[in-house]
């Protein structure tokens, strides 16, 4: 199946992965660099002015993504 994920503002980055099930869609997510600048101060793939933001822990980065991405056929 393939699922979409959309970093949260002011990122707005869309990713796609094609996956089993939601929780390999998450793993996938955030292999692919889901939310990347939030954690690790990276903006080399995102154009847009970040503010300073504290990093997420594992759990909480997780159910940020679970909750954002959106699934189809």
């Amino acid at each position: 199946m393939i699922y979409t994920f959309s970093c949260p503002a002011p990122c707005q980055r869309l990713i796609c992965v094609d996956a089993r099930d939601d929780e390999e869609a998450v793993v996938k997510f955030i292999g692919a660099g889901a939310m990347l600048c939030r954690n690790r101060g990276k903006h080399d793939n995102c154009p847009m002015v970040h503010p300073d933001m504290t990093p997420l822990p594992d759990m909480r980065l997780r159910e940020i993504v679970r909750l954002s991405m959106r699934s189809g056929a």
